[in-house]
């Protein structure tokens, strides 16, 4: 895996428990590459021999120069987080996420849903959503990145927007106390908050829904969704994801 912070990737330990109970996995390891920027990225992956790769925050996007070849779905999204390294050499991505997501989230559904953040996991969000027919509104710090900016939000627009989505890494550990400022008052039992953020298992972001009924999802049945399908992509001969649509 790439990413800018991995000290605690869940896919480290996901995919070297799967090399363990296979045999013809045993000489396999799941590697950590942090990186500053993508600088010589092509160089650094061949000296390490990888077979495939996941990209994690912040390169999902900055990934996408890089590669020979994108999936359809990833190239609609704009963001990439498996990639196959070919037999020969040619690197292409593909975007797991946002079928993860969708099998994650299940039978709820709502005619509204409002995404908090607008990187490489929001844009999969985004692409899930409006797969299943939601209206998207997108929540941004920075006036002119999305429909509307923290300081904009109301409780009347929280009350319109049954599902609400945490793809920002507000509360990831170890900043644990942190959380999207929101009108939270806002928030009725209808509702359902996912936050993409698995560490902790239960954030300030779904402990402030659920004081309010709110149902709560975090993001780990995502994070294996994703990984089992870009376990598929590097063992199976496909062009496109395999997954929940």
């Amino acid at each position: 895996m790439i990413g800018k912070r991995l000290r605690h990737s869940f896919s480290q330990k996901y995919f070297r428990n799967k090399f363990d109970v296979l045999p013809e996995w045993e000489s396999y390891d799941y590697a950590l590459l942090e990186l500053d920027a993508l600088t010589d990225l092509r160089q650094k992956i061949g000296l390490l021999g990888w077979a495939g790769f996941n990209v994690t925050i912040p390169y999902k996007a900055a990934i996408l120069p890089h590669l020979d070849a994108i999936s359809d779905r990833a190239r609609s999204i704009g963001a990439v987080n498996t990639v196959k390294i070919m037999p020969d050499g040619r690197w292409k991505g593909f975007n797991t996420d946002a079928g993860g997501f969708v099998h994650a989230l299940g039978a709820f559904r709502a005619e509204q849903a409002l995404v908090l953040g607008t990187g490489g996991a929001a844009k999969a969000i985004i692409y899930g959503l409006q797969s299943l027919g939601m209206v998207v509104h997108t929540v941004s710090r920075h006036s002119g990145r999305a429909d509307f900016t923290y300081s904009q939000l109301t409780h009347s627009i929280i009350k319109t927007h049954p599902l609400v989505v945490n793809c920002t890494p507000l509360g990831t550990y170890p900043d644990v106390e942190s959380y999207p400022d929101l009108p939270y008052e806002g928030v009725t039992s209808g509702h359902l908050f996912y936050d993409l953020v698995y560490n902790p298992p239960r954030t300030e972001f779904l402990k402030k829904a659920s004081h309010f009924g709110a149902q709560t999802l975090n993001g780990y049945p995502m994070l294996v969704a994703q990984a089992e399908a870009a376990w598929r992509i590097w063992n199976e001969e496909m062009e496109e994801e395999p997954g929940f649509f």
